[in-house]
């Protein structure tokens, strides 16, 4: 991938595109608090493991939790959403994997970017292992619905939801509706007090590669 389509993803994934500087304002991680509490125990589903902070952590994980009533017209509708080839077979390809709980496919997909961003804190190891360990089942639930959203597009690079990196009094209805959806009514009336989008955010690059999952500012 090209080093400007790294700076694309990067500005991205920290609002930097249509928000100014002031969208990558980070809550404190989990990942960078008390030390939590470390699971060997895990059933290894996917016959695959990795380490986080020197511990193993089996990519078995949880199952997928069930998609909210709102999710099933926002999950039928995104197979109708027109992207380029290397684009849309990445999205398709994680969109499944998040839906069927695989997590050895999303660990593969994470991979495919050198500088994959999945945390603020930057805690290293694997992106799968983490999200095992710090949000579980609902983290297979974010990237569906997220995914399943209307994305904004710069340089070739689409990044969902569209709302996440522009500004935020220019989401429209149905991209409102969608928010609430992938988040909730309470945390849209939360984005509304704070102008700027705060959910979960991914994006795709033009050659297809995954550059990042973040949970949220």
């Amino acid at each position: 991938m090209s080093k400007s389509a790294v700076v694309v993803l990067i500005g991205l994934a920290c609002g930097f595109v249509g928000a100014g500087a002031s969208g990558c304002i980070a809550t404190p991680d989990p990942a960078a608090g008390a030390e939590a509490s470390r699971t060997h125990d895990t059933p290894d589903v996917n016959g695959a493991s990795d380490t986080l902070d020197g511990d193993r952590v089996e990519l078995g994980g949880p199952p997928p939790p069930p998609i909210p009533p709102c999710g099933d017209a926002l999950v039928s509708e995104a197979t109708e959403r027109v992207l380029p080839e290397p684009v849309a077979t990445t999205r398709r390809l994680l969109r499944q994997a998040a839906l069927d709980g695989d997590w050895g496919a999303i660990d593969s997909l994470s991979r495919g970017h050198p500088d994959f961003k999945f945390s603020f804190a930057d805690p290293g190891g694997s992106a799968a292992a983490y999200w095992i360990r710090y949000h579980g089942e609902a983290f297979l639930q974010d990237l569906a619905l997220t995914l399943s959203s209307a994305p904004s597009e710069e340089g070739g690079t689409y990044a969902w939801p569209a709302a996440a990196s522009r500004d935020w009094e220019a989401a429209t209805d149905t991209e409102r509706a969608e928010i609430a959806c992938i988040t909730s009514e309470e945390a849209l009336a939360e984005m509304d007090r704070a102008d700027r989008y705060l959910g979960p955010r991914t994006a795709i690059a033009p050659d297809g590669t995954w550059g990042y999952f973040l949970s949220g500012d």
